[in-house]
């Protein structure tokens, strides 16, 4: 969901460094740049437009193992918008694998019409999907914290709600 200038600068394999386990192995590689970015929306009270900067730090990580498991659920998920396409299900039963159709509605000559719907496999999408599978993309104001630092922050997030959960429960069963 990328702008296309973004989707460049993350598949450009210029700049990464990789991160390696004890063993040599690549955990991922990550890259990161700080940028004055220009934000705008529409105030809901006045209509008019506003528009503002600021700076912002983006983290890049490529991981090959989420890589291959990305890449195994895109080529699941395209499987079953084939079946489901041949086998004329509803819209509501494509689930996650409808990214990978397009419906519109259309007569037999294809002219679209407000009739019957045709569905289309989305066939630039399902070749674009691989390339982007094992990308992840972190934004943040925190522009003082190196980017492996503030990979390892986000990835450590789990823990603060892990502590929430079990200090909540340890609270239910005083009071029950």
């Amino acid at each position: 969901m990328l702008p296309e200038i973004e989707k460049t600068c993350v598949l450009l394999p210029n700049d990464y460094k990789d991160v390696k386990n004890a063993n040599g192995d690549i955990i991922y590689r990550i890259k990161e740049c700080v940028d004055d970015l220009e934000y705008k929306f529409n105030d809901s009270g006045t209509g008019k437009e506003i528009k503002f900067k600021i700076t912002e730090k983006r983290i890049v990580t490529y991981n090959p193992k989420l890589a291959k498991k990305q890449k195994y659920e895109i080529k699941k998920e395209v499987e079953q918008a084939r079946l489901l396409k041949a086998s004329q299900a509803k819209k509501s039963e494509y689930g996650d694998s409808a990214k990978y159709v397009v419906f519109t509605t259309a007569d037999k000559k294809g002219n679209e019409t407000s009739g019957k719907i045709k569905v289309t496999m989305n066939e630039e999408l399902i070749r674009k999907s691989p390339a982007h599978a094992g990308y992840n993309m972190l934004v943040t104001s925190e522009i003082s914290m190196g980017g492996r630092d503030v990979y390892n922050a986000y990835h450590n997030l789990w823990r603060i709600g892990e502590s929430f959960r079990i200090s909540f429960n340890l609270w239910l069963s005083t009071i029950f």
